[in-house]
């Protein structure tokens, strides 16, 4: 399980390579609309948790929970035998990530710092360049050393976390801690700069539909 989910993480990014070329209009400005509906300012959201330290490294902390819920989910799961639970979740994550990159294709979105013209962090300056790239006409190199997602809208960031606390359920002791972190994970979202509110409705409904149907096939 190890083995395969090592394979599985490094071919997630491959078909948000692909969907991002299709050069289609940019949809930020509805995700703003869409914020500012429910009440999110990205912007002042970014401002505020900046300007108080405890609560930006908290934010930045909790936005790499992510990975250590999504490496528990698969080891918790692999040792305790309960390889359905595990092969559920790599299905369920591999039918998100191409959910997520089919909806790239034709809703392109940049970030909350394009849309609500904000500082971006250098990380995000980096993801600018890399998703400039793809859409530009011409041949495209991908680098190997770029590690980032592409997607803005959904958050397959969400998505992972959510499907990981999803796979811990039903360990007593794991899944109250599992919901927090998940939990914590989505705001950060926000909070880091790094996705529209939106974002993370679309990948929380990603989540969704990849655990309906890995359960449905297996």
């Amino acid at each position: 399980m190890i083995a395969w989910s090592s394979l599985f993480v490094n071919l997630l990014q491959l078909p948000s390579l692909v969907t991002a070329r299709s050069g289609l209009p940019l949809i930020d400005s509805v995700l703003v609309k869409c914020d500012r509906f429910m009440g999110v300012d990205c912007a002042a959201v970014v401002t505020w948790t900046r300007a108080h330290p405890l609560v930006n490294l908290l934010s930045t902390v909790s936005y790499t929970f992510m990975q250590w819920l999504v490496a528990a989910a698969i080891f918790v799961t692999s040792l305790s035998g309960n390889l359905k639970r595990a092969k559920v979740l790599i299905l369920a994550t591999s039918i998100g990530a191409i959910a997520a990159s089919l909806t790239l294709a034709v809703m392109p979105a940049v970030g909350p710092w394009y849309g609500f013209d904000f500082k971006p962090f250098p990380e995000q300056a980096t993801f600018m360049r890399e998703f400039y790239a793809l859409r530009a006409s011409g041949p495209f190199s991908a680098d190997p050393n770029y590690k980032g997602g592409l997607i803005s809208f959904p958050s397959f960031h969400v998505a992972l976390a959510v499907m990981a606390a999803y796979t811990l359920w039903p360990y007593r002791r794991l899944r109250w801690p599992a919901i927090v972190l998940a939990a914590l994970v989505i705001v950060s979202t926000v909070t880091t700069g790094w996705h529209y509110a939106t974002d993370g409705i679309g990948g929380i409904l990603v989540a969704v539909f990849g655990i309906v149907a890995a359960s449905w096939i297996m």
